[in-house]
């Protein structure tokens, strides 16, 4: 039974599979397109429409995706969004919801949502983030680096901006905007849709580094140029282009702001948002569309780095600013500047505004986030009831609910719409077991913890051998009312564990303050916060053998396994540890410097948060993980480390992956990695039932 579900679990990518992604709601409010594969174990994801008023479902568009293949440019955008899909993946539409482009292993798709029709665009080679104009009357799209546009219905493609070389690219968002501050856009039409606000990327600054395959000697290396803390960051401008041909400069201070955050382009005009190198500044700019001058119309600034949050800015139909931040420990909605949500409240995204009312995703505790709308006559009312995790999409006056929770299983499309029933949209996924979980605050910091018991009463009796499975500090929270994010927590402890899961210090949703504590150290507040749960959990679950304990985790919670290992083998026993950043100083520019400083300046800091200087410490079995092809986290990390282990004369094991990335996507590859962990684990602790 173990080995089905471990199968089942990860062949339907956590029973994901069959379930609608990726709503858009049209702007009058009558259909809802999203993307689902046929059912719970197909892969291949099409396009449909759902009928507001009808509440039916239909096919509008199923790929064929054999006999092409997928362009370097797609390829990369999906690893940067952790996009395992095949077929279909994300789609744009025109304002109207009606024109929609997508693409298929490099081929442009345009689908009329109306009639269902679907052709594909000729194009010069493999196409990346194609987006059609508000008016449905042209596809833009970037090829080769450089950005096309196509007149619809048989217009031929033309060149907008042409790339030189492999440096330059048009259209496309640089490494760091992709995979740390969430801007996955390169150019952004204007509202006539005579116009392409567009980003030229040049990465010649930047240092080469090389992916090679060790198994294939004669293979050339994957050349990538990446931003290492410290170092410097690909140059970034905008221009406003013309489908006449005409382009005009955007101006404002890259030297001071060399980060572009985010844009907007509506009625009112055009801003782009901006943050300096420390990141504790961030300006939003009005720009000038005749001449592409600059003036500061909105902005923020603090000790520390800021977080950038998702959403904003937007504005209301009065023009007024919507953005997320204020001043103390709630991070809040602004309008114009002023707080108007509860402090209670932290405010994580924002979803949509229309007309005076903005939609938004906000929590008041930790381990739920709810839907809020906002409006200057009522102020604040929450939209989601259950228990849970809920996001939504809105188009007029219908949103469509998305709604997780440890009560039900899978994901809830719930269609809200004035004078209908609500209805859902159905779900095909494989049905996934409720995993056996219990959630509550541990320690003096109130450490959201849950912990996972074999679904076998037996075997959870215990003594059971305890397994830590965080991710924990920036960026990431795992302990949460979501079902799906205890599935393979739920596996290793029916293999005989007891798995325990605690969001520490630097985690989302509980405040700016505990957001800002892992500041000049992401290390020790961690890893303490990790300990700190441990007295509360044996006092809840005396079958706990807290004298055998491991840790497991990819990227940061790969690193966090390593550290525990390295300085707290008292506690932690064994640790396996994927894909983690060792040194610091080898991240990425923004992520790094976000949390460390700039390292001429914080040099101690890194130094501090860095593996390599404690590789002699190490008393316990550790074994590292790591994709020969992960550009996002180099696997010179996994190697150095393993390098100043064995000058420390310390054994270790070393489990390379060929041809795998960051994103571990490969079924075969994680089902084996998988037992693997489970084998390590039962050698270095003993199995459930024997001390």
């Amino acid at each position: 039974m173990a080995s089905d579900f471990l199968e089942d679990q990860i062949r339907t990518r956590n029973f994901s599979l069959g379930r609608p992604t990726h709503l858009k709601v049209s702007a009058d409010g009558r259909r809802i397109l999203f993307c689902r594969t046929s059912d719970g174990s197909s892969d291949l994801s099409s396009l449909w429409a759902y009928d507001v008023a009808s509440g039916t479902e239909r096919l509008l568009y199923e790929p064929d995706d054999s006999g092409h293949q997928m362009g370097p440019e797609e390829r990369v955008r999906r690893e940067r969004q952790r996009d395992r899909s095949r077929g279909l993946s994300r789609f744009a539409t025109d304002a109207s919801g009606t024109c929609v482009a997508t693409v298929v292993n490099g081929r442009l798709m345009v689908v009329d949502a109306a009639s269902g029709s679907a052709r594909e665009i000729p194009t010069p080679g493999p196409v990346v983030a194609p987006s059609p104009n508000p008016a449905g009357t042209a596809v833009a799209y970037v090829s080769d680096g450089s950005l096309m546009v196509v007149e619809l219905p048989d217009g031929d493609g033309r060149v907008l901006a042409q790339s030189s070389r492999p440096e330059i690219t048009y259209g496309l968002p640089e490494h760091v905007a992709a995979e740390s501050f969430g801007r996955q856009e390169g150019f952004w039409w204007s509202p006539d849709g005579r116009s392409i606000l567009l980003a030229r990327v040049d990465t010649s600054p930047l240092p080469v580094v090389h992916l090679a395959d060790p198994t294939d000697p004669g293979a050339e290396p994957r050349a990538v140029r990446y931003p290492t803390a410290g170092g410097p960051n690909a140059k970034v401008s905008l221009s406003i282009v013309g489908l006449d041909g005409t382009a005009t400069d955007v101006v404002w201070d890259q030297v001071a702001y060399e980060y572009l955050l985010r844009t907007l382009w509506d009625s009112h005009g055009l801003l782009i948002v901006v943050q300096n190198r420390a990141q504790t500044k961030i300006r939003v700019l009005d720009v000038d569309l005749a001449t592409g001058a600059t003036r500061e119309v909105a902005g923020s600034e603090d000790s520390t780095p800021i977080l950038v949050r998702s959403g904003v800015p937007a504005r209301l139909s009065s023009g007024k600013i919507v953005s997320i931040g204020g001043e103390g420990d709630a991070v809040s909605l602004l309008v114009d500047g002023e707080v108007v949500t509860p402090s209670e409240l932290q405010v994580s995204e924002v979803i949509d505004v229309e007309g005076d009312s903005v939609l938004f995703r906000a929590t008041d505790e930790p381990t739920q986030t709810h839907v809020y709308r906002w409006t200057p006559d009522h102020g604040v009312i929450r939209e989601s009831t259950d228990p849970g995790v809920h996001a939504a999409a809105r188009g007029g006056e219908t949103v469509a609910l998305s709604s997780q929770s440890l009560d039900f299983d899978g994901v809830r499309i719930v269609v809200r719409s004035p004078g209908r029933p609500d209805r859902e949209i159905a779900s095909r996924s494989h049905p996934a077991p409720s995993p056996r979980v219990e959630i509550f605050t541990a320690g003096q910091r109130e450490i959201r913890t849950a912990v996972v018991l074999p679904r076998d009463e037996e075997l959870a009796s215990g003594p059971l051998p305890v397994l830590f499975a965080p991710y924990a500090g920036p960026g990431g929270q795992r302990v949460t009312h979501a079902r799906d994010g205890y599935q393979q927590s739920q596996w290793f402890a029916d293999q005989g564990f007891a798995v325990v899961i605690a969001d520490g210090r630097g985690t989302p949703a509980r405040g700016r303050r505990w957001e800002q504590a892992i500041w000049l150290d992401k290390a020790g507040p961690v890893l303490e916060d990790q300990v700190a749960v441990i007295d509360d959990v044996a006092a809840r679950y005396p079958q706990l053998d807290f004298g055998r304990v491991g840790i497991h985790g990819w990227s940061f919670g790969g690193y966090l396994a390593a550290l525990a290992v390295l300085r707290r083998p008292d506690v932690f026993h064994a640790a396996v540890a994927g894909a983690s950043v060792t040194d610091q100083r080898l991240y990425d520019t923004h992520w790094a410097e976000r949390y460390l400083g700039h390292p001429d300046e914080h040099d101690d800091a890194y130094d501090r948060c860095s593996l390599m200087l404690e590789a002699h410490r190490l008393r316990r079995p550790l074994l590292l993980v790591h994709g020969l092809a992960d550009d996002n986290v180099l696997p010179v990390h996994t190697f150095r480390l393993s390098e100043a282990l064995t000058a420390a004369a310390r054994p270790h094991g070393v489990v390379p992956l060929r041809g795998v990335s960051h994103m571990l996507s490969d079924p075969e590859v994680a089902i084996a990695l998988r037992r693997m962990e489970v084998e390590f684990f039962h050698q270095h602790l003993g199995a459930a039932g024997r001390a």
